[in-house]
């Protein structure tokens, strides 16, 4: 297992055999991209975390519009996910995420 950093707004990511995760905390703007860099996947599993007490809204770079409630979770069939941003619907949230690689 390899660990990096991601930069101010996450604290690491993990990289397994065939997947990259991480947990990071999120507010309600501006909307992030789940992965600050460029990463090759070919699915991203994006979930609220059973903790939060916000929902979470998951889009693209110019409008999110997909809810998560706490503890829900999608599947997204995508190639980067950096391409995928999220916020918290009001105030704080925590997402966690994996991209199958």
């Amino acid at each position: 297992m390899a660990r990096g950093t991601q930069g101010p707004l996450a604290g690491t990511y993990s990289t397994f055999d065939g997947m990259i995760g991480d947990t990071r905390a999120v507010s309600s703007f501006p909307a992030v991209p789940i992965f600050q860099q460029p990463e090759e996947v070919f699915e991203l599993v994006v979930q609220n975390d059973p903790a939060s007490t916000n929902n979470v809204v998951v889009g693209n770079a110019f409008a999110q519009w997909i809810v998560l409630i706490p503890g829900a979770s999608m599947t997204i069939p995508i190639n980067d996910p950096n391409k995928v941003y999220v916020r918290a619907a009001a105030g704080n949230a925590t997402i966690n995420w994996m991209g199958m690689t």
